[in-house]
């Protein structure tokens, strides 16, 4: 008798499109049996799996309905949470059902899933939750209460339920994960699209990366000018007809420019290079002051 050939089970919601559609293939190449979970009009990718309809306005026990219909009682060994929209949308222009639909989607659908998955028996023991967050979790940005409050709302999930979910034998693993910019991505294509609006059609386009790099150079120089104003004219003086000193326009330019640099990835916090700075910045500080040219 030929033994079978165990191969672990993968369920992925978000697998028609963006990172949720490039998992579901790497994990296919891995040997995974994939089910995917799809919502909306994207095509899947081309691989063998099966596709179970997914909609995270609806309650998850209605999706575990549709696995079971669909012959998929195995439970599973890894779960990736990566179904999410982030729908762009000003303060002034925000709502109660539009804030209750990101979080809904982005928060409450992940949770809830998890929940539902433990309660049928669908997840292996031990098991891999994965769920994909955001640097929005963390860090404001532009036009994105709702959304990062969404993902910041996940992140802190994920890690209660590995704090609570300890005393289950053996216990899941759960991982938040924060991907960054990636292209095919809901993010990348609102900020494709904020390109074309600024160029318009017809006119000479930049490549995205190009684009944002020439953001970041402007974000720059807008740092600088404040600094250069705060030297001539003190940190706690107010620009006329502004309302901010120099102190907080030089935080705000420079939050600006770290959210640009996170966009293209090339913002990497790395302490030990800070620390290494700080003491030269000092090395050289005393060096000045040997010189006569900084006074004590």
């Amino acid at each position: 008798m030929v033994a079978t050939e165990y191969r672990k089970r993968a369920l992925i919601t978000g697998a028609n499109s963006g990172l949720g559609a490039v998992l579901s293939l790497v994990l296919s190449d891995r040997r995974y049996e994939v089910v995917g979970a799809v919502q909306g009009s994207a095509e899947p990718p081309e691989i063998a799996m099966t596709h179970v309809s997914y909609e995270a306005t609806r309650p998850a026990d209605e999706f575990i309905a549709r696995l079971q219909i669909a012959g998929e009682n195995i439970p599973f060994d890894v779960v990736v949470n990566c179904a999410g929209i982030n729908a762009i949308r000003m303060f002034d222009d925000l709502d109660a059902e539009f804030i209750h639909e990101i979080m809904q989607v982005n928060f409450v659908a992940p949770v809830m899933l998890t929940q539902a998955l433990m309660h049928s028996g669908l997840l292996q023991q031990p098991s891999i939750i994965v769920n994909i967050v955001s640097d929005a979790a963390w860090r404001p940005m532009r036009h994105s209460l709702a959304y990062g409050c969404s993902k910041a709302a996940l992140d802190l999930a994920t890690k209660q339920m590995a704090r609570e979910l300890t005393k289950v034998k053996p216990y899941p693993t759960f991982i938040g994960i924060r991907p960054g910019f990636m292209e095919g991505t809901t993010m990348s294509h609102y900020i494709e699209a904020q390109v074309w609006h600024v160029h318009g059609p017809g006119r000479l386009m930049l490549r995205l990366g190009n684009y944002l790099l020439v953001c970041a150079a402007e974000e720059c120089n807008e740092v600088a000018q404040r600094i250069t104003k705060a030297i001539r004219f003190g940190l706690d003086e107010v620009q006329p007809g502004q309302s901010l000193t120099n102190r907080e326009r030089i935080i705000e330019e420079y939050n600006d420019l770290i959210a640009v640099m996170r966009l293209i990835e090339l913002h990497v916090e790395d302490p030990m290079a800070q620390v290494r700075k700080v003491e030269k910045v000092a090395r050289y500080q005393r060096y000045a002051e040997e010189r006569g040219t900084l006074k004590p």
